[in-house]
């Protein structure tokens, strides 16, 4: 593999320009298309945070809400949002739809895996997205959607928070 810079070259690609004349190896070709599928799966990972977090924004701004701004603590990522009309199952929805984007991106990676095409890419996606779908969905978990949504039917039922 030629170096050319502070990364090497990709093999396809020295291919490609012509660089070396012999074809490329086919477990290097499945080397490199791994390789692919997981700095791709990396690409889903940080859409999908972006994703759930555009949902809670807009579907406050359905309700009127105002973005307030963005809260990072350790691992966790929030965004503030201002809602002039705070009623429970406007505050459930808001919370409902990021889970909406998880749940997708989750049966997106099973149907992934029923068809038949599993790599460790669609592996890795499937293991991902189920632990922050059960990690978000959760209600045992202070801060997760799961926990708004039932604070906020608790406050619906006349129950104390």
């Amino acid at each position: 593999m030629r170096v050319s810079g502070p990364f090497p070259t990709p093999p396809f690609l020295v291919q490609a320009a012509g660089l070396r004349k012999k074809f490329l190896p086919i477990e290097e070709f499945f080397h490199v298309i791994a390789n692919v599928l997981c700095m791709m799966l990396w690409l889903i990972i940080v859409g999908a945070l972006v994703l759930h977090e555009s949902a809670h924004l807009i579907a406050s701004r359905f309700f009127g809400g105002r973005w307030a701004g963005i809260r990072i603590r350790w691992t966790r990522l929030a965004i503030i949002i201002q809602i002039p009309e705070g009623t429970p199952s406007v505050r459930c929805q808001i919370a409902g739809a990021g889970l909406i984007i998880d749940g997708g991106f989750w049966m997106g990676f099973v149907m992934r895996a029923l068809i038949g095409s599993m790599s460790h890419a669609v592996a890795f996606g499937l293991i991902w997205f189920t632990l922050i779908l059960a990690l978000n969905a959760t209600p045992w978990i202070r801060g997760s959607d799961g926990w708004h949504i039932q604070q906020m039917r608790r406050s619906k039922e006349g129950h104390s928070p």
